[in-house]
C-alpha cells in the first residue's frame, strides 16, 4: 500500500499526465502536477520504511509491515509527511517546507472549494516551488529529476527560477549597497557603539559569527537546528552531528537585514553548519523508572 515503488511511480504517471497538457493556460498541467507532487513527498519516507507514511491510530502500522488486518489503513497527513522530511532528507530547509505547503494548499484549495485555484495561479510562481522541492527530494532518492518530470517542464521551470533568484539578487545586492552607504558616514565612536555584544560560546543554539557583507565586521547569524546525523558511541557517551541551517542575520552595525536562508545564500553568506552533540548516556538512563504499560493494547 505504501511501498516506494508504487508511492513513487504514482508521482511520475500523474506528473507524465500534466505534461501531456498545454505548459501556459491549462489547469489540468497544473493540476496533475500538483497531485503528482504529493506522492513525490511520500516517497523518501516510503524508501525509509512504509510505516512512516501509517497513521499511528488502529492496525495501519500492522497494514503498513505486510500483515493483513480487518480494517481500513489510513495514511499521516500531508503536514505530518513535510515535519518528517525536514528530519530525513538533506536540504529540506524552511524554504522547502515553505514552498511544499504552498503547493499543497493550491490543490486543496481546487479540490475542495468552488475557486479555481489551478487554472487562476501563474507557472512563475508555482513552477520554481515544484522544482526546488523536486531537485531536493530526488538528491535524497539518488534519482535524476529528468526521470520525474518531464524534460520540457524541467526546462521552462528552470528559466522562472533564474528570473526568480536574478530578482532576489538584486534585491539583496541593492540591501547590501545601502548598508555600506550607510556604514560609510558613521564615526568611529558609533561604531563602536553598535558591535554585537559577544554571546557565549557554550550558548543553545551554538553561535556561529559570519563577515558582514555590509560592514566586513564580525556579526552572529540566526541558525535553526534542522536535523542530526552519524550518531557513535564515545567512552560513556552518544555523540551526534546536528545541523544547522542560517535563517535570519541582522548586523546592528550597518543595519543590513537577510529574512531568510535564501536571502543568505544570495548574500554571499554560509548557509549550513555542523556542531557536535555530546550526550550523557548514564545520565539518560539514570531516570526515574519509567511504568511499563504504554498504553498499547
Amino acid at each position: 500500500m505504501w511501498d516506494f515503488d508504487s508511492i513513487y511511480g504514482k508521482a511520475k504517471v500523474y506528473f507524465a499526465r500534466g505534461a501531456a497538457h498545454e505548459h501556459s493556460d491549462d489547469e489540468e498541467f497544473v493540476l496533475w502536477h500538483l497531485l503528482g507532487f504529493e506522492f513525490l513527498l511520500r516517497a523518501p519516507l516510503a524508501k525509509v520504511h512504509p510505516s512512516l507514511l501509517a497513521a499511528p491510530e488502529g492496525e495501519s502500522i500492522l497494514a503498513a509491515n505486510g500483515i493483513p488486518t480487518s480494517n481500513e489503513s489510513k495514511s499521516i497527513p500531508s503536514h505530518t509527511v513535510i515535519s518528517r522530511l525536514m528530519q530525513i532528507v538533506p536540504n529540506f530547509t524552511k524554504e522547502r517546507q515553505q514552498d511544499s505547503v504552498t503547493l499543497l494548499n493550491i490543490r486543496n484549495v481546487e479540490l475542495h472549494t468552488g475557486e479555481a485555484a489551478a487554472g487562476n495561479v501563474a507557472n512563475d510562481f508555482w513552477l520554481p516551488k515544484l522544482l526546488r522541492v523536486g531537485e531536493v527530494v530526488c538528491a535524497y532518492l539518488e534519482a535524476n529529476l529528468q526521470d520525474v518530470l518531464d524534460p520540457e517542464v524541467i526546462e521552462l521551470a528552470r528559466s522562472l527560477v533564474d528570473l526568480e533568484d536574478k530578482k532576489l539578487a538584486h534585491e539583496v545586492n541593492q540591501r547590501i549597497r545601502e548598508a555600506q552607504a550607510f556604514f560609510s558616514k558613521l564615526t568611529e565612536e558609533e561604531i563602536a557603539s553598535r558591535m554585537p555584544i559577544a554571546v557565549a560560546s557554550f550558548a543553545r543554539p551554538p553561535v556561529r559569527v559570519v563577515i558582514c557583507p555590509g560592514c566586513q565586521h564580525e556579526v552572529p547569524i540566526v541558525m535553526e537546528r534542522v536535523r542530526a546525523s552519524g550518531e557513535r558511541f564515545v567512552d560513556d557517551g552518544l555523540v551526534r552531528d546536528a545541523i544547522y541551517v542560517a535563517v535570519a542575520f541582522h548586523c546592528p552595525i550597518c543595519t543590513l537585514e537577510l529574512t531568510s536562508t535564501a536571502e543568505i545564500v544570495a548574500a554571499g553568506l554560509r548557509q549550513q553548519f555542523v556542531q557536535e552533540e555530546w550526550e550523557d548516556l548514564t545520565e539518560r538512563f539514570q531516570q526515574d523508572v519509567i511504568d511499563d504499560d504504554y498504553g498499547n493494547d
